[in-house]
């Protein structure tokens, strides 16, 4: 890895960490070791209903990503990698960050189903713009299926 990329890293690492860490209701710890694998970020949603409800956050730099088409090429191969490191049993998104211009985007790796069922691991990235409005829709499709999973283990027994 040149000293660029390192750098470029480091800065998507911060910028996540900043993007994650101005809501009040999340609880960002770096640096998440499951098993034998690290992930960048465990994410908690606090202050809401009970049970625990997490989802990881991965991130990668790009020196130009002025598009979500763009974002889509370049990064193709990292959300296949992801993809692999699957199945994950709590939702995973892969945040991107554009060096030039700090352009935003995320996509997700495993993503809540709107309605009921299991989580949806994906192959191919999907990228959209990242902003607060973005965080909220994932925060709350999250929160939506935590809801939905807990639904069920109160009917169940």
């Amino acid at each position: 890895m040149t000293r660029l990329e390192k750098l470029s890293e480091d800065r998507a690492g911060a910028m996540t960490y900043l993007l994650l860490t101005r809501r009040s209701d999340l609880d960002v710890q770096a640096d998440h070791r499951i098993g034998n694998r690290l992930h960048d970020f465990m994410v908690q949603i606090t202050g809401r209903k009970k049970g625990m409800r997490q989802f990881m956050v991965e991130y990668a730099a790009g020196l130009e990503l002025p598009t979500t088409t763009t974002a889509n090429q370049q990064l193709v191969s990292k959300v296949r990698t992801l993809a692999k490191a699957g199945p994950y049993p709590i939702p995973a998104l892969l945040f991107a960050f554009s060096m030039r211009d700090d352009l935003a985007y995320f996509t997700w790796i495993c993503e809540p189903p709107a309605g009921e069922g299991e989580l949806v691991l994906h192959t191919k990235p999907a990228f959209r713009p990242l902003d607060d409005d973005a965080l909220d829709e994932v925060v709350n499709a999250v929160d939506r299926w935590y809801e939905q999973r807990y639904s069920v283990a109160r009917t169940a027994g």
